[in-house]
């Protein structure tokens, strides 16, 4: 797996998950909103290992999701030339 690739849609995937928890309307415990202000206040770079971790888990779905979407369009392109 493309460690750089990883991390770079980890951290967008982070800056977008900041900003949902910033928008959220639903009736969280006030230590949940604690902790999703201070995790929405620091950039990706500077989350724990484990926040990390749980970012690159959901850029690992999307990695795999972008590359099934590519062998897929491969092999219908590939089909459509014969």
């Amino acid at each position: 797996m493309d460690k750089e690739l990883r991390e770079t849609v980890a951290d967008l995937l982070h800056e977008f998950w900041s900003g949902w928890t910033n928008h959220m309307t639903f009736n969280p415990t006030a230590e949940d909103v604690k902790r999703w202000k201070f995790l929405a206040s620091i950039p990706y770079s500077e989350l724990s290992e484990t926040d990390k971790e749980k970012d690159r888990l959901l850029a690992d779905k999307v990695i795999e999701l972008i590359f099934r979407k590519e062998k897929s369009l491969k092999s219908i392109s590939c089909s459509s030339l014969l």
